[in-house]
Formats: structure tokens, sequence, C-alpha cells
């Protein structure tokens, strides 16, 4: 048997990222994608449904996400979901979905400067290993 979990999301930054220090090399990113959708209601009409998903990255990534995550930014991330679980003060257990990015990718405004020799989005980090940033028992089977 096979399993996928692999995630492809395009949205909008509803915050600027918040950037953690863990241990002593190491950092995380946490940041709020929107994306939305249009659906046709039955009298023809259309309205915009919006989805907000928790995204997180690590080392490098995480890096690159606090120069180049801001309010508002269209941002691309590939990665897969992951399960945060937690118990609340008063004993209820709770869960959210999250996105574990492997890659970010943010498209600069347009009036920002270019530098010569270089494209119109921000350098991708695509195909960077995460190495020692890992997340802690990130190599860890949830089964």
């Amino acid at each position: 048997m096979f399993y996928k979990n692999s995630v492809d999301l395009i949205g909008r930054a509803t915050r600027d990222a918040e950037i953690k220090n863990v241990g002593k090399d190491s950092k995380v990113a946490t940041f709020r994608l929107v994306s939305n959708r249009r659906i046709k209601k039955r009298n023809d009409e259309y309205v915009e449904k919006a989805t907000f998903v928790d995204c997180e990255a690590w080392g490098q990534r995480a890096d690159y996400v606090e120069q180049y995550v801001k309010k508002g930014t269209p941002v691309f991330v590939q990665g897969q979901l992951e399960t945060d679980e937690w118990e609340t003060a008063e004993g209820q257990r709770r869960s959210k979905l999250k996105i574990y990015c492997n890659s970010v990718q943010v498209e600069r405004p347009k009036d920002e400067p270019k530098d010569e020799g270089k494209s119109e989005s921000a350098p991708a980090e695509a195909g960077q290993p995460v190495g020692a940033a890992a997340a802690p028992g990130s190599d860890d089977v949830p089964f």
C-alpha cells in the first residue's frame, strides 16, 4: 500500500511571519495563508469562500520566510499536512492541521526595484535539504 501526503497551495499571507529560535542554531517561521475559491450558487451568483491554513518552515526556509513573507504577499507553498495536538488548561484535547513547508516561493511586488540579472520573483527554496534544521521528531512515523 502506498501513502502520499503532498500539498500545493497558493494564497496571500494574512500577517507577517512569526519567527522563533529553537535550540542553538535553528529557527522556525510560522505564517497563515488565505486561499479563496469561487462557488456558484443556484441563482447563478458567485460567492468567494476563504480557506485559512497555518504554515510552518524550519531552518533556511525560516530565514527565507522571515525576509520575504509579509502581510498580503502572494505565497506558493509545497509541503505535507501535519496535525498539531495539545491539551487545554481545562483538560480538553484540541488539534489542527498545518502545512510543514518543503518549499516556499514569494512573488515580489512589481514596484520593488529590480537587481540586474534577477527574476521577477524572490529566490525559491525548492530542493534545499532540511538537514540539521529539520523539525524535532520529523523522522518519527505517526503510526
